[in-house]
């Protein structure tokens, strides 16, 4: 938890996975822009730092497993 302009800035830990054995730790930070819900997430996937911004839990998931599947398989699936 950091401390941010007074107010507390809240990191939840995230799970990045290109597939069940093959799984990473992440931080995700939920902001609101524009009175919308806005997801901030990322991972380090050994040793390269993955980064994604999505408006919804499913799309954030959906871009930074697609980002992991690509740096350890070398697929393109974004």
């Amino acid at each position: 938890m950091k401390e941010k302009n007074g107010e507390f800035e809240m990191t939840e830990l995230w799970l990045v996975k290109a597939d069940w054995n093959r799984t990473y730790i992440g931080t995700i930070i939920r902001e609101t822009k524009d009175g919308k819900p806005h997801l901030r997430g990322n991972a380090d996937i050994d040793g390269v730092l993955i980064s994604a911004e999505a408006d919804s839990e499913e799309a954030l998931t959906n871009k930074l497993d697609a980002m992991c599947t690509e740096i350890l398989d070398g697929e393109k699936r974004l």
